[in-house]
């Protein structure tokens, strides 16, 4: 029995397997615990490489800003290359092979450094100091591109930067002053003196003071106005501020500029004016931007004539017919340049100056004026520029399809051909020309047609766009130009009445931005004087230099 006994009891007794047990789940437990802090120890590397991409591109983005900076203070801190004034992070590009020759600066009150690498364009290998804009500026955009690599720890990112100025080509419509263009009052004596030296201000700077009393009644400036049926259709600047007498559109898209840097007076500092002949509702589809940043044009387009070929540079009154992808220049076919450009000049010093009132017979030496009569289809990207002015005679439209551009730069006027079979030069009374009454000498064949349509961006350095003898007939339709128009005045392109805001003669406006001019020029096209700089685009670089 006592064995029997001593069995049972060391039977009932679980001491033994309590401890394996135990074991066990502190076993279980200790390989949770190893399971979490390694874990935990990954997540800390990971939130730390994180933090140090983040810093990295952050450092990227600050030596983007310093090149901005420095842009900003020396409009041609560009062009230095890689040699501008210490300190300095700017580096000609590295191909990424072998060890790494870039000067690095850091992030003040930061471990962080970045340094800018220059991306040179058409073709060079490195930004050049003899020749800045042919190694550095894009031929077709216009711009200029940076890397910038910042670099955190273990961690390094690299942002490209696209540079691009301020430019006339970011505007359907640009003028400089908002009065009409002084030499169109030539004849009239001491008005127009006075009005040439007087009227040539923007209206901020007094321009609507002032008063020529030698007359009776008194004049002023004349001022031109944005009326009903108007569509600007795309951004607009103007230097000065604008008289609207009506209910014109100006913008087509709610992301489209509507800049204005005068201030404004009637209208609570807005950049307008209403006329007092009328109520006036612009329609602004576009952001009103009064007191922008004035854009300066050039004084004259003869860096062009520099640019162009020898075989391009011509002399004189000079015909051009587009045909797609060639040409005709007075008459006789060439191939289209080389590198998109041609240059007419004055053949000699007996062309007169253009005079609103003239008829066209009455042009002596006109075939010694730089003027270029123009029509025609293209399909290849050009400039044609003149020392004095281009004259469209016809459509000037690009072909269906086509991607091509087309600059037009006259140093004095660009104008819409437009007989008449008789004027009167002293007090402008005219009558309109038509198909076989050739009493004008219509020296380039044709009568003035109905709508008119030019596919260009265009630029008139000194004077105006303006249609010939705009006051003369009946209406002509629309004048439809797809691009964009810069000028130094307003030119007048039709008349319309007051009381009911209706085309009376010439053209309604119908102006149509081409978008690709903000991504894309016609060659060699003019920028603004001193036009500042600033980031057009910024995309990240994967994988970083």
């Amino acid at each position: 029995m006592h064995g029997l006994s001593s069995l049972v009891a060391r039977l009932r007794q679980q001491g033994g397997f309590t401890m394996v047990t135990v074991m066990g789940v502190m076993l279980v437990g200790t390989l949770f615990t190893a399971a979490a802090v390694a874990a935990a120890d990954g997540d800390i590397f990971a939130s730390s490489t994180d933090a140090d991409q983040k810093k990295a591109l952050a450092a990227a983005e600050a030596g983007v800003n310093d090149y901005q900076f420095r842009l900003d203070r020396d409009l041609t801190y560009w062009s230095k290359c890689a040699t501008p004034p210490n300190p300095s992070a700017v580096n000609q590009r590295w191909n990424g092979v072998g060890a790494d020759p870039r000067r690095w600066r850091n992030v003040p009150g930061s471990t962080s450094k970045y340094t800018i690498e220059l991306l040179p364009a058409n073709g060079a290998t490195s930004c050049s100091t003899t020749q800045p804009e042919t190694s550095m500026i894009d031929a077709n955009t216009n711009t200029f591109r940076v890397r910038a690599t910042g670099a955190a720890a273990r961690a390094k990112r690299s942002v490209v930067a696209t540079f691009k100025r301020r430019s006339f080509l970011d505007y359907v419509y640009f003028t400089d002053l908002e009065t009409a263009d002084p030499t169109f009052l030539a004849g009239e004596g001491g008005f127009a003196t006075w009005a040439a030296q007087r009227c040539v201000k923007w209206w901020r700077d007094g321009r609507g003071s002032e008063l020529y009393t030698a007359s009776t009644p008194d004049r002023r400036c004349t001022e031109i106005s944005f009326t009903d049926g108007e569509n600007i259709k795309g951004p607009f600047h103007t230097n000065d501020e604008i008289l609207i007498c009506g209910d014109p559109t100006f913008g087509e898209r709610a992301d489209d500029q509507i800049e204005m840097s005068g201030p404004g007076v009637n209208q609570s500092g807005n950049g307008w004016r209403s006329c007092s002949s009328r109520s006036s509702q612009p329609n602004f589809v576009g952001a009103l931007r009064p007191r922008s940043p004035v854009l300066q044009l050039p004084l004259s387009n003869s860096k062009l004539k520099t640019i162009a070929d020898p075989a391009y540079r011509f002399t004189g009154e000079t015909t051009i017919e587009l045909t797609g992808s060639t040409l005709k220049v007075n008459g006789v076919s060439k191939a289209w340049p080389a590198n998109g450009v041609i240059y007419v000049d004055q053949a000699g010093t007996g062309c007169r100056p253009y005079n609103l009132y003239d008829a066209y017979e009455n042009y002596t030496g006109r075939n010694q004026c730089a003027n270029v009569a123009l029509k025609g289809n293209y399909n290849k990207d050009l400039t044609i520029a003149a020392a004095k002015d281009i004259i469209f005679t016809g459509d000037v439209t690009r072909d269906t399809g086509s991607s091509a551009m087309l600059g037009v730069v006259a140093n004095q006027f660009a104008r819409i051909y437009h007989p008449v079979k008789d004027m009167d030069e002293e007090d402008g009374d005219c009558n309109e020309w038509t198909a076989g009454a050739n009493a004008d000498g219509a020296p380039y064949g044709g009568g003035v047609g109905t709508n008119r349509r030019i596919d260009a961006a265009i630029l008139s350095l000194t004077h105006v766009f303006v249609v010939d003898h705009y006051f003369c007939g009946t209406p002509r339709g629309q004048l439809t130009v797809n691009g964009g128009i810069a000028q130094k005045f307003r030119g007048a392109v039709g008349t319309f009445n007051a009381s009911t805001g209706n085309t009376a003669s010439g053209y309604q406006k119908n102006y149509i931005y081409d978008r690709r001019l903000r991504n894309r020029e016609p060659p060699h096209f003019l920028d603004p004087v001193q036009a500042s700089w600033s980031v057009f685009k910024q995309t990240e670089q994967i994988p970083a230099r």
